[in-house]
């Protein structure tokens, strides 16, 4: 019998095969019972986000007014406002423009007021039919929370002075005291200058204010959110005073007529020129908008229509007393009546045509200019365009989830500070590639604002605050982690971090909140809250150095309460103190392992 496919193992092989297959089985198992190798420690979990600052976030700079779309754009700021049917709410003021020939070359130039308090002027380089505009003229000076401007001769030296109101109700005066070819409207750095009544910016006010219109010895006042325009209304030859009123509800335009001289204006009584009739943030401006000879008023509102009041005859045929004039109708722009929200206009002749145009601004900070067409007696606002510019100082990037408190928020209160920040900004090695770094590709740069700006300090600071800190440091830039850290109280954490630099110190507050329990029960009242700052001050030099420092993170221990476990209300403040430069890297905060 014949056997296909079929193969025999002699015996001594089966032995061999066998004799392996134990042995691996053997193996196998003795390798299960043998005790793993110790898990590697965990690596230490920083509890501060973004600390070598690798995330990124483009910060818009608006600080030279022209933004990388080449659009005058000022920075842009909420105001406190009463919402109708509940409290006050936080809304977006529009930026306030002029177009007024400052320079004396015969060309309208634009001023702009940001409603964050700064202040701009662009010179017309361009044609008298073709306005072009070049980069912005930071003038140094603060102007207040929802500034609103006006641009004119005010004591008749033939030099274009700034009449300014905001959120305080007042009207204020920064008169013109360089040349009619170099304007200057401040004498030093900073002076004159506003600044806010507490509880806007508390505190001592140390410096000078910007003077107010008077009548006798006092403040010509409407409320709050004043909006002063000065232009012959009654065209007796004197400029008067005409003022928007932003108070709640019954908004009117008042008028104070000019009773001294043009060398020295005066005024005695108030008339309610044109009556809002229920719109808000009244923004007014005069113009001759039909032709006929007398001037017209037109007014923005806070729901970003352009109210037209046609002048009378009859209102002015007493130079020295003014009637009321009636509302006529709203203006619209490329057909729509409503152009944004809170909006400042400024009637003009933009393109010299003869015909008027409308230049406004914006609460996005933009400017924009309607150009009439038609009749002159009928005319047509449309081909509404943003007013270009030159962008100098270029958009960068700052650390995401670090909040830059300078150069966003708290000026939207008055605060003074701004404007005489630094520039704060992640360099990279894709940018800057011979760039020293002590962790991953990006670190934080910080650099004085009058590198790029020319601006002197206002010694405004609260240095006497920070005994250990050098005289001659003034507050500079103020940055939080905003993300929350968690960790455990009566614990021992380091804190760490490289750093450079030259004529800087920096302070930091790593500070958490504790809420203790009433003694005397939860249902007795709210729980108390202790707050726990850990600070230091550090010194930087011109090469990289690394500080490091243990700190222990107690909670409260008494007899009735221990307080002792876990918080995630943390937070981890940097303030930078002097005029030079500061690099920081590899931020870090981590829990200490006993062993």
């Amino acid at each position: 019998m014949r056997f296909r496919n079929v193969f025999f193992i002699p015996c001594h092989g089966i032995l061999a095969a066998l004799c392996c297959i134990l042995a691996l089985s053997t193996a196998t198992f003795l390798h299960a019972q043998a005790p793993a190798p110790p898990a590697a420690p965990a690596a230490p979990v920083n509890l501060i986000p973004n600390g070598g600052f690798e995330n990124t976030a483009t910060f818009q700079n608006y600080y030279d007014g022209v933004d990388a779309l080449e659009q005058i754009h000022v920075p842009r700021s909420n105001g406190p406002v009463f919402i109708e049917g509940g409290d006050f709410g936080h809304i977006p003021f529009s930026s306030s423009p002029c177009f007024v020939d400052v320079n004396g070359d015969h060309l309208p130039d634009l001023v702009v007021a940001s409603p964050l308090g700064y202040l701009y002027w662009f010179a017309n380089i361009g044609k008298k039919e073709e306005p072009a505009f070049g980069d912005g003229h930071l003038i140094q000076t603060f102007v207040g929370t929802a500034a609103r401007i006006d641009v004119a001769d005010w004591n008749g030296d033939g030099k274009m002075d700034i009449i300014f109101g905001n959120i305080e109700g007042y009207v204020n005066l920064l008169l013109n005291t360089g040349s009619s070819g170099d304007p200057k409207w401040t004498t030093t750095s900073c002076k004159p200058r506003w600044f806010a009544p507490p509880p806007f910016l508390p505190g001592p006010q140390i410096g000078y204010d910007a003077p107010k219109v008077k009548i006798g010895t006092e403040s010509i006042t409407i409320g709050v959110y004043s909006a002063p325009i000065f232009q012959d209304w009654n065209k007796d030859g004197l400029p008067d005073l005409l003022v928007g009123e932003g108070s709640y509800s019954a908004n009117s335009i008042h008028i104070w007529l000019n009773t001294g001289s043009r060398g020295n204006p005066s005024f005695k009584t108030e008339t309610s020129l044109a009556f809002g009739e229920g719109r808000e943030q009244l923004t007014p401006s005069v113009y001759d908008w039909n032709g006929d000879g007398i001037p017209d008023l037109l007014v923005g509102d806070r729901d970003g229509r352009v109210a037209l009041y046609l002048g009378t005859a009859d209102s002015i045929k007493d130079p020295k007393k003014i009637s009321p004039i009636e509302f006529t109708q709203f203006i619209t722009v490329d057909g729509r009546e409503r152009l944004g929200s809170l909006i400042s206009v400024y009637a003009c002749d933009y393109n010299a045509d003869g015909l008027p145009d409308l230049v406004y601004g914006t609460s996005s900070g933009t400017v924009m200019v309607a150009l009439g067409s038609g009749k002159r007696d009928d005319v047509e606002l449309s081909n509404s365009t943003p007013i270009k510019g030159k962008d100098v100082a270029k958009d960068f990037k700052q650390p995401a989830t670090w909040d830059n408190s300078w150069l966003t928020s708290s000026i939207q209160y008055g605060s003074p500070y701004n404007g005489t920040a630094p520039l704060p900004a992640v360099e990279s090695k894709e940018e800057t590639p011979d760039l020293e770094l002590k962790e991953g590709t990006h670190a934080f740069h910080l650099t004085w604002f009058e590198k790029f700006w020319g601006w002197t300090w206002c010694n405004q600071g609260n240095v006497a605050a920070f005994a250990s800190l050098p005289n001659g440091y003034a507050e500079a830039y103020y940055n939080m982690s905003t993300t929350t850290m968690e960790f455990a109280m009566g614990e021992d954490y380091e804190f760490s971090l490289w750093r450079k630099g030259s004529d800087m110190r920096m302070s930091y507050s790593l500070s958490y909140v504790e809420y203790v329990e009433n003694p005397k029960g939860p249902k007795a009242g709210p729980p108390g809250q202790t707050p726990h700052p850990h600070d230091d001050v550090i010194s930087f030099s011109s090469s990289w150095g690394e500080y490091r420092k243990t700190w222990r993170l107690e909670g409260t221990k008494t007899r009735e309460i221990n307080t002792n476990g876990k918080t995630n209300s943390a937070w981890l403040h940097f303030t930078f103190y002097g005029k030079g430069e500061a690099w920081v890297d590899d931020v870090k905060l981590i829990k200490v392992i006993k062993r």
